[in-house]
């Protein structure tokens, strides 16, 4: 009796042993079988993710809810080309898109030459010898109209007022930062009525006062954007140079909203 009894244990614990053995080993392979799973699932949506951002393509830059037109702008290359270049302007919708220089000495100089500073009649954006960043109330970007459908002749687009409706913003990049300006004027002028010397933010808010009551037909405002316009304001003004004298000059002013 007692060897029988002797066997039987032994036979349960054989057979606890490999139900035991067959429990663990079913466990591991599910475990097993749970971590590949995962890891397939995981492969699985870092591929849709990829295949995601591929097909949506790089994020647009915004302000405010500006999309910042991107220009792939490529600094190095330009500084080595010439140290003059100091932005870039871009105004949708015209021809404007190109490099702003402003040369060490003479102010005239870029209105004659091109960005790589050859001899060059219809000349490149030229930025005023007062130029520096917008430390100053009014900053001026003048250029040539050789009325051929380039350029700053393009400034003339402006004077259509659902084209001006449409096209509200200039966007002028620098290695540092990009800035966004809203158009708020368009309309002929002579040069020299761009000012640029204000003895005080009054005098300033007087000047933008005066460019609100010009006497021009065919000129369009932005009215709205006289809230932004007080003394403390910074503007930029793309002039377009009349070479016949005839028409007079074109100007196209924005206020700066960054």
């Amino acid at each position: 009796m007692a060897n029988d009894s002797k066997k039987r244990r032994t036979r349960y614990l054989a057979v606890s042993i490999v139900f035991f053995t067959a429990a663990v080993v079913f466990a591991l392979f599910a475990a097993g079988y749970k971590l590949k799973r995962l890891r397939a699932l995981n492969n699985q949506t870092a591929l849709r993710d990829e295949v995601s951002r591929e097909l949506e393509g790089p994020k647009e830059k915004q302000y405010n809810g500006i999309v910042i037109p991107d220009r792939d702008i490529d600094w190095a290359a330009l500084k080595t080309m010439n140290p003059d270049i100091i932005g870039y302007i871009y105004i949708p919708g015209t021809k404007i898109d190109g490099t702003v220089l402003k040369h060490p000495s003479d102010r005239d100089f870029y209105l004659t030459h091109a960005e790589d500073g050859s001899d060059n009649e219809d000349g490149s954006y030229c930025a005023d010898d007062s130029w520096n960043g917008f430390s100053s109330y009014n900053n001026v970007i003048r250029a040539k109209s050789p009325g051929n459908g380039s350029g700053f002749s393009t400034l003339s687009f402006l004077g259509d007022k659902d084209f001006f409706e449409r096209s509200p913003y200039i966007f002028l990049y620098t290695p540092s930062k990009t800035y966004i300006l809203e158009i708020f004027s368009a309309y002929h002028c002579k040069e020299e009525e761009l000012r640029t010397d204000f003895s005080s933010g009054e005098d300033f808010k007087a000047y933008l006062d005066s460019v609100f009551a010009t006497k021009d037909l065919n000129a369009n405002f932005r009215r709205d954007t006289m809230v932004r316009l007080d003394d403390n304001a910074r503007i930029l003004s793309c002039a377009a140079l009349s070479e016949n004298g005839e028409d007079g000059d074109y100007a196209v002013q924005a206020v700066l909203l960054n």
